[in-house]
This record gives C-alpha cells, sequence and structure tokens, in this order.
C-alpha cells in the first residue's frame, strides 16, 4: 500500500528532519479522526521521517522499511479514537510502528498448537543408540509425529529425517548452531518443521528462524518472568511446559503432552555414554570438533573431555553420571505424574486430551506496561538473578535496593520499546 499515491525515497538524514517543530498534535489527531485527507497527509509528513528511522532500525533493509512504515501508518489511523489524549502522541504512535515491525519480523508465528495425536509422538534425543534405532522413522516414518530436541534435529535432517517439531529450551549462545542446517535457503524441508522456543531460549535462535520464514512458537518453562509474561494479564498467553530438571527430553514430551498425544516413544534418551560416544552422529558438536581439530587436539580428544568432565559409573556397556541418573528419574516422574504408563516400548496415557489447551493473543505493549506499573515487591524475585549478576559484577559497592533499581530500569530498557 502506498499511502497518498506514493512511497518516500529519501535518505534516512532527510526523513528524520520533516517532523515540523511544535506541530498541534491535537488538532492533526482531530482532523483525521473527522476524516480529513488533509489531517491525514500532513500527520504522515510531521511523523514519517522520524517514524521510517524506526522502521529501518529494526527491519535493516529500506525496501522492507518502507513496507512497514505503510503499515504502520494504516493501524496508526484506524486506532486513533483509542488514543486518550495523555502524554506524547509521537511516542504513542512509535511504539505503533515498533510492535508493526517486531509482528512483521514474526510472520511464520503459530499461536495455536495442533497435532495429529492419533500418531505415536516420537520424542528423538541426541544419545549415541540413535545411530542403531534411527532407521525405524525411514521404515514407519507415517507412524509418527516426531519432536526432536534441538540437539538431535540436525542429526535427523542430516539423514534426510525431517521433525515435525524441534524443541529448544536452552539460552546459551552456542544453541543457535543446532539450526544453521534448518535456516539455509537451499533447505525447503525445514518448512515442515515446527520450531517451539522457550521464552527463555537464546534469542539468536529464535531470530534465526523467524527470518528464514520457518514457522515457531514460544512455550514458558516456569522462569519467574516467563511466568509472569505468560500471565500479566490473568489470561494464559503461552503454553506452560514442564522441564523437570531442566533438559531439554523433558520439555520435548511435556510438549507432546501438552498437544494431547497419548502415546509416547523415545528415541536417543539414554541419559548415558555407550559404546565411547557421548553423542549420535550429526549432532552439532561433530561439526564443532572437527572442523577446529588439530594434531595436538583431536575431535576424539574432546569428545573424551566432554565425557570425563566428571566422574563416571558402569552401566553394562554403557556408562553414565550421577547428574544423567539425576535427569533420567527426573523424566520417569514427569511420565508417572502426567499419567503415561509403560506399555511395551510405547508410554500410554489414556486420559490425554489438548481440548482445555486455549491461549490469549499476547500484547507486547500491555505486558511491559504490566511490568512497569506492577508493584515492586512483585517484581523483586522475577530480577533477582538479574540483581545478583549486577551486584557481583559492580565495580563499586551498591546496595541490594538501588541494583533492583538498576535491573528494573534495565530490564524495561530492553525491551527496546521504551526506548526515546
Amino acid at each position: 500500500m502506498q499511502l497518498f499515491g506514493r512511497k518516500m525515497h529519501l535518505n534516512s538524514r532527510e526523513r528524520s528532519d520533516n517532523s515540523p517543530s511544535g506541530t498541534d498534535w491535537s488538532t492533526l489527531v482531530d482532523g483525521c479522526r473527522n476524516g480529513d485527507r488533509k489531517a491525514q497527509k500532513a500527520l504522515y509528513d510531521a511523523l514519517s521521517g522520524k517514524m521510517f528511522a524506526v522502521c529501518l532500525r529494526y527491519m535493516g533493509n529500506r525496501d522492507e522499511a518502507e513496507d512497514i512504515l505503510q503499515d504502520g501508518f494504516v493501524t496508526l489511523y484506524s486506532k486513533l479514537d483509542s488514543y486518550s489524549g495523555a502524554g506524547s502522541f509521537e511516542g504513542w504512535a512509535r511504539k505503533i510502528f515498533v510492535n508493526t515491525a517486531l509482528l512483521s519480523e514474526a510472520k511464520s508465528y503459530v499461536r495455536t498448537i495442533s497435532a495429529p495425536t492419533e500418531k505415536i509422538a516420537a520424542i528423538v534425543a541426541a544419545g549415541p543408540s540413535l545411530d542403531a534405532t534411527v532407521n525405524t522413522f525411514i521404515e514407519q516414518r507415517s507412524r509418527y509425529y516426531i519432536i526432536a530436541t534441538d540437539t538431535a534435529y540436525q542429526s535427523l535432517l542430516k539423514r534426510g529425517i525431517t521433525a515435525d517439531a524441534a524443541v529448544s529450551v536452552d539460552a546459551q549462545m552456542i544453541s543457535h548452531a543446532h539450526f544453521f542446517a534448518a535456516c539455509r535457503k537451499s533447505n525447503t524441508n525445514s518448512t515442515k518443521t515446527l520450531f517451539v522456543f522457550d521464552l527463555c531460549a537464546n534469542a539468536a535462535s529464535v531470530r534465526m528462524v523467524s527470518k528464514a520464514g520457518l514457522p515457531f512458537t514460544f512455550i514458558e518453562t516456569g522462569h519467574p518472568i516467563s511466568q509472569f509474561a505468560s500471565r500479566y494479564d490473568g489470561k494464559a498467553h503461552f503454553p506452560h511446559i514442564e522441564t523437570g530438571s531442566g533438559t531439554v527430553t523433558i520439555a520435548a514430551a511435556a510438549f507432546a503432552a501438552y498437544a494431547g498425544f497419548s502415546k509416547l516413544a523415545f528415541f536417543g534418551a539414554d541419559f548415558a555414554y555407550q559404546d565411547g560416544k557421548p553423542y549420535t552422529k550429526g549432532c552439532y558438536l561433530d561439526d564443532s570438533y572437527f572442523s577446529h581439530a588439530t594434531r595436538l587436539e583431536s575431535a576424539e580428544k574432546q569428545f573424551s573431555a566432554l565425557m570425563y568432565r566428571t566422574e563416571l559409573m558402569r552401566d553394562g556397556r554403557k556408562t553414565t553420571t550421577a547428574i544423567l541418573c539425576s535427569y533420567k528419574e527426573s523424566l520417569e516422574q514427569f511420565l508417572a505424574a502426567y499419567g503415561y504408563e509403560k506399555a511395551d516400548e510405547l508410554y500410554i496415557n489414556k486420559n490425554a486430551d489438548a481440548s482445555a489447551n486455549t491461549l490469549a493473543a499476547f500484547d507486547f505493549c500491555s505486558f511491559c506496561k504490566a511490568f512497569e506499573h506492577a508493584e515492586p515487591a512483585s517484581t523483586e524475585i522475577l530480577l533477582l538473578p538479574y540483581t545478583a549478576w549486577l551486584q557481583a559484577h559492580s565495580s563499586v559497592k551498591t546496595t541490594h535496593k538501588e541494583n533492583l533499581r538498576l535491573a528494573r530500569a534495565k530490564t524495561l530498557r530492553y525491551t527496546k520499546i521504551y526506548e526515546d
């Protein structure tokens, strides 16, 4: 859409200088509400320069920024009746353009989870036993709805198997390496995968998947700020998914339970090292270790260092650790708590149901306002980890209250929507 029959093609400096000082916003807004075309054009001329700079900052591309500018003005005109007159009109308008840009980046966001629950949900982790069982998916693909952990997703893709969903709960920067193969332009199969990210997952992973136009959705797994974001207005905006001890395998199983699958099967969920291997073939560590291998620092040495970083316990052909055993126990506790009983190679829950999983639309601006206006005492626990980090890294002696105020201010600024 081109407002007023044209698209602007000025440079960013010219655009940022076309807002007249002392603009009578109240008069322009009233004129626009009354359908005055001259007022609409004057409002466009007054705001387009600064708002284009906002759009360009978020999109990083002039053509896309032009499109967002036009879309933003369409939204602006349609929402003028909701402007109360309190506060800066320009600031109110800016939020509309920011949200328009953010939404445009997330065109592939999926809010409603729909899955063929008559199938078996195959929970695929990256344990070494996957090498021996992966052919099951090639021979009987139609039986399974494959939910891969982020660590297993790339390994499946390299074998020509496209997962139906891939779950990631890892906040570490290295986690984005799981999705390089998915986001290559030459890989068209990834459009069939729903990427499921914890709200606390690494932002680089989400951004990469979103920019590639791949379908994705968010879950919350119990982090205090994630819980606040999901229920800031008393409604559920994101699925709550259990992770037990924090493992992605449990998160994948919990996602299957949320979607309503009554039958689960696990592949590669070893929680152990087998035949001297810590992971299945083709996982992200293969790429990392082999590409950086030298004569003195071979890939085998790096894999050995990974396995022997903690004390090992022998279990037949497998070796495991106390931590891995606790992960396995946590998965078993989760399955029991959610009503899944073992029957041969499957875990079955006859009462599985997804009908109650209704979610409200998430409004980023409303969430920010709710966070900003929440009582400090109610948000203190949300900011406690960040407050502790600020205190530990401060070059001067500061009090807990000072660090809490700083954490709150930085968190609000991080949203970008509150920047001047």
